[in-house]
């Protein structure tokens, strides 16, 4: 992995080489780190595969949402650890761990792309009322978004905008004013914001 300045903050979905992990086809990659003991694993989210031991992409559990747990040191994880900052893995422990093999090096321009085309796609979903479509896609639009958010410097004040003005007109309303904000980074974190009010 580049030392790329404009990387994300900590390894996300977008960091890993998704090709090495064969669990469903349809990979949607949760790297993350026991908040006790600092283990790394990949969670599957969407066919709830657990990774178990990144040297040996084979080894494997199939926990229920409320069961998972550390295989190095038994500690269970938060109920919310998939949005829980405790287990957001840096690229320098990543690479400590011995598991550079299994990141991919991507543009910052690409990850940009890939902002957009996710903020499109859960603003897509809210203007059509479909906002427990939009919750099921909405883990890989806040960790990508959160992740990058430090080299916007307008993100924080979008999110909050986005935010506080969820709470105060309906989402109908709200998505129109996401509608006229005329940059895509910052549409997205003023969507990100958005969700905040209105996706649990």
């Amino acid at each position: 992995m580049s030392q790329e300045t404009n990387r994300p903050s900590w390894v996300i979905e977008q960091s890993l080489n998704w090709r090495r992990f064969t669990c469903c086809g349809d990979q949607d990659l949760f790297p993350f780190k026991c908040h006790a003991c600092g283990y790394a694993l990949v969670l599957c989210y969407e066919c709830e595969t657990l990774y178990t031991d990144l040297h040996d992409l084979s080894a494997r559990r199939f926990p229920a949402h409320d069961e998972y747990s550390c295989p190095q040191c038994g500690t269970d994880f938060d109920s919310d650890f998939m949005r829980s900052s405790r287990g957001r893995m840096t690229f320098q422990e990543w690479h400590d761990a011995g598991l550079d093999h299994l990141l991919i090096d991507r543009p910052f321009s690409e990850l940009c792309e890939m902002l957009s085309g996710s903020a499109a796609q859960i603003a897509g979903f809210l203007r059509r009322g479909m906002r427990s479509t939009a919750g099921t896609r909405i883990t890989e639009f806040r960790n990508l978004a959160e992740s990058i958010a430090v080299h916007f410097h307008a993100a924080a004040y979008f999110r909050d905008e986005g935010y506080n003005v969820a709470q105060s007109q309906t989402l109908s309303a709200a998505m129109d004013w996401h509608s006229k904000i005329p940059d895509s980074n910052d549409q997205a974190y003023a969507l990100l914001g958005i969700t905040d009010a209105t996706i649990p």
